[in-house]
């Protein structure tokens, strides 16, 4: 996802900047998409947080569940 939002960045930034230079309506819009694009990118971030503390939960109670089906303790 990451590469999706810097590619955006990227092309908002210099498709709008040569044309900022003709409208300063266009500056305006460019705050905007900047503002936007970074509220999205956190949003994102707490998203992969949330995603990344389910997986540490659900690897522990699956390697809880294989210890108990071997009985024996796994490294990991």
């Amino acid at each position: 996802m990451w590469p999706i939002f810097v590619s955006l960045v990227v092309l908002s930034w210099t498709g709008l900047s040569q044309s900022t230079r003709e409208c300063s309506c266009n500056s305006r819009f460019l705050g905007y998409m900047n503002t936007e694009i970074i509220h999205r990118l956190k949003s994102m971030e707490c998203a992969l947080e949330r995603i990344r503390e389910e997986f540490i939960v659900a690897f522990l109670q699956l390697k809880t569940f294989l210890e108990k089906q071997k009985g024996t303790k796994l490294n990991c």
